[in-house]
Parts: structure tokens; sequence; C-alpha cells
């Protein structure tokens, strides 16, 4: 699967105005927090202050606890759009599946289309490249001709730094999920095997006609897009919920 991390773009965001309104208002508030530089501390295994924040939000106020939280990221974006334009949101919470990828992805398909097809504000579920990692989570926010980018939670920033950071994916690389399970220190558990999909929780219904600011940042439907050039972008082993085990 060809992808890569995007970097040093202070906005990746272009014409987003065919999401719908939910999709819209998750893309303003993801893109807000790509640009906060949120990182793991991984020489005392803390999460910094944005993050910690994020994470208090999701599952309480557990501090510092060093742990895979990709799903966590969506969750949040999800959560805090439904806050501030009162949408309908079914996408399971922390408490439904304790942040477990494969889990929240499985009770995901009672509730929204699922396809290979990205929209902005649609939610990228795909395989792991560690194998005994139940799969990995993303927010669409931009999509150009065969790629789309994604802003991600628990992700590789940099060569040595995981945090919330952008990736950009090749649209054909899109698959059906195939699971498998795997034996974890003598527990038998699930997994995705291989494959790339996308959720439509952007489809979630609103009673507002358009999107509003988050934190002062203007959501428009029109932003600048930077040109990307190849030196920005980096192919590299994607994140994949850290290394503990979800």
């Amino acid at each position: 699967m060809a992808d890569g991390i995007v970097k040093n773009i202070k906005s990746i965001t272009g014409d987003i105005e065919s999401s719908t309104i939910f999709g819209r208002q998750m893309e303003c508030i993801a893109e807000f927090w790509l640009n906060q530089n949120c990182i793991e501390e991984q020489t005392d295994k803390k999460y910094d202050i944005c993050l910690q924040q994020m994470m208090n939000e999701v599952r309480g106020n557990e501090k510092n606890k060093y742990e895979a939280w990709c799903t966590a990221f969506p969750i949040f974006i999800a959560n805090e759009a439904t806050k501030i334009i009162g949408c309908k949101n079914y996408f399971p919470n922390w408490n439904d599946t304790w942040g477990n990828a494969l889990n929240t992805y499985y009770r995901t398909r009672k509730y929204y289309k699922i396809d290979l097809r990205p929209k902005v504000g649609s939610f990228m579920f795909r395989a792991s490249k560690n194998k005994y990692i139940s799969g990995h989570w993303g927010v669409v926010i931009k999509i150009e001709g065969n790629k789309f980018y994604t802003a991600e939670g628990n992700i590789k920033v940099d060569e040595k730094t995981e945090g919330i950071g952008a990736w950009w994916y090749n649209i054909s690389d899109a698959k059906s999920i195939k699971t498998e399970k795997y034996n974890y220190k003598g527990q038998i558990r699930n997994r995705a095997k291989s494959g790339m999909v996308f959720v439509h929780i952007e489809d979630n219904p609103c009673n507002v006609s358009e999107v509003v600011k988050y934190k002062g940042q203007d959501c428009r439907p029109q932003r600048v897009i930077p040109e990307i050039t190849k030196s920005e972008i980096v192919p590299t082993q994607p994140g994949s919920c850290d290394e503990a085990e979800e």
C-alpha cells in the first residue's frame, strides 16, 4: 500500500463543499488539532498537554496512561462536532469498545454506510502493519485525484515521534476488510489482516445549515492549499496505534 507522512504543511484542506455539514465540521476540527503539534513525550511516556486534554474528554481523567489511542482521535472529533452543531452521532464511544479499533469498526457497520470511496469527513479504517494491533483509524480531510489525506492519532509525525499527524494514501489501495485470529500472550484475539475502507459518519443528520468556527478557527468551505512538493512527502511505515495492545 502506497502511503506517507505529509510534512511542513500548515493547511492541506481545499474545496470541501461536496461534503455534508457534519463532515465539514469534523474536517475543521481535525485540521485544528492537526496544527497543534500534539506529540507523545517518548522519554517518560506521557501525553503532552493537548493530547491529555483530548484523552480526558474521551475516556475521563486518566493521567499519563501510555497506550494505543488511534481510536480515541476520531471519537473525539465526532463528539466535538456533535457538541457544537447538535448533529446526531452514532459512532461508538470509548466505553463501548475500550478503544479497540476492530471492535469499533464492527459497531459502526450497524449505523453507517461503508465503502471504498473516501469523502471529506468520513473515517478511514485500515489494517495495521503491526500484526499485534487490531486496526487503525483516521479522519479524511482532503481528496485530490487518486490521493486522499487524513488526520490521524497515534501516528508517526516524523521518523522518531508519534502524535497527531497527516498522511496520504492512494484511493486505489482501498479494499474490503479481511480479519484473522492471532495469539497474544496466550489469548486468541481478532485483528484486521488486510484492507482499507471508509465509514461514512459524515452522513449523520444535522439541523443546521452551516458549520461554525472551532476555537476561533474559520471553517470556510474554501481554504488555500499550499503546493505539496516531493520533498514534503516522506514514504515510511505508518504508525499503528502504538506498540501497546488495544
